[in-house]
Formats: structure tokens, sequence, C-alpha cells
């Protein structure tokens, strides 16, 4: 329910576009976020340094409104330099790094344990376990584990770019998946801290 205290904790100020990282989100990410190879060739477009800051502002800012990657605004870098990286980050596995090192400090934080107990139904012998779920009957009320499920789905679909599947490749649908619970977890942290 929205309060004007909890409302307060949601507002995105001070930040250009809603979908970009305010400055203690940022601190929570850029250590996870390899430094340029020494003696290679520097982080650049044309004449341009390129600020990973702004390059991680540009994906979100991709998965939130759901534009194409040409649509991005001219003051965020270009869409090859944004695009080439989220491939590059969720082909080296730094997108997964990062979403595991934020899981694992939200979970601490809230007093949780690092394995979640929220998951899919038991996999049955030879099955997939997704598919599968046991029926349930009509009068009854969904597990609070499916609650959760649910909540955190619905959750990642406010992207809009993951409303509908428009991804032409499975790794770019994938790294936007990551990418929009990364984005969540940053928010959590920031917001406990501000909040207790």
């Amino acid at each position: 329910m929205w309060t004007r205290e909890n409302r307060g904790l949601y507002e995105r100020k001070g930040v250009r576009y809603p979908s970009d990282s305010g400055d203690a989100e940022w601190a929570l990410i850029a250590p996870f976020i390899p430094p340029a190879k020494r003696g290679g060739r520097k982080r650049s477009v044309g004449v341009r340094e390129v600020d990973v800051r702004e390059v991680m502002n540009g994906v979100p800012y991709v998965l939130e409104t759901g534009c194409q990657w040409r649509a991005l605004p001219k003051d965020l870098p270009p869409k090859s330099t944004v695009h080439d990286y989220l491939m590059l980050w969720y082909w080296d596995g730094m997108l997964e790094r990062i979403h595991h090192k934020l899981y694992l400090k939200t979970r601490d934080l809230e007093g949780c344990e690092a394995s979640p107990s929220a998951g899919p139904w038991p996999m049955p012998p030879g099955g997939s376990g997704w598919s599968t779920a046991p029926p349930r009957p009509r009068a009854s009320r969904p597990s609070p584990d499916a609650l959760v499920v649910e909540r955190t789905i619905a959750w990642i679909n406010r992207c809009r770019r993951l409303a509908k599947d428009d991804e032409y490749l499975n790794r770019t649908a994938i790294a936007f998946i990551r990418l929009a619970s990364i984005r969540l977890m940053p928010r959590r942290l920031t917001r406990y801290r501000y909040s207790s």
C-alpha cells in the first residue's frame, strides 16, 4: 500500500532518467565491472572515451522503455556500444556474477538463507518440473511460495522490453531478464540502507 513514507523510498529523484542508477546503486554495481585491460585498446568510441556507467544506464533505458536500440537518447553512448557491452557482459558471465553477488547481499540483508525456499514444483522422474505442477482445487488459495514467484515475475515484467517476446536471440532475452533482476537489487539494498 502506498503511503507518504513509502512513496518517498521509491522516488527516482536526482537521476536523468528513471532507469538510471543513482550514486548509491552504482556504488554497489561498480566493483563488479572489470577495468579495461592493460595494454589493450582503450574503451573509446571515436574520440570519446566510453563511460561504463553511462553504458550501464543505457541498457536499462532500453530494458525499461522497450525502445529500439536506435532510439537511445543522444546523451547516452551509441546503440552499438551499449549493445556490444551488454552482449560482452552476458558472454563473459559478468551479468551472472553481478546478479549472484547482489542476490547474496540482498538475501543476507533480509535475514534469509542464500537458497530460496520458493521455486518450481518437485521434479517428477523423467520430467522437466516446470509444466507438471499438481492441479489445485478451484476453491483453494495459492501457496505463499507461489505468490512470491508470481510477484517476482510481475516485478520483472514492469520492464517493457520483457512484456513481449521480441528478442531474436535467446541470449539477448536471457541477458535482459538477468539485468531486470540486477536492476531491482541495488534499489532494494539502498532502500533498506535509507529506511533503517
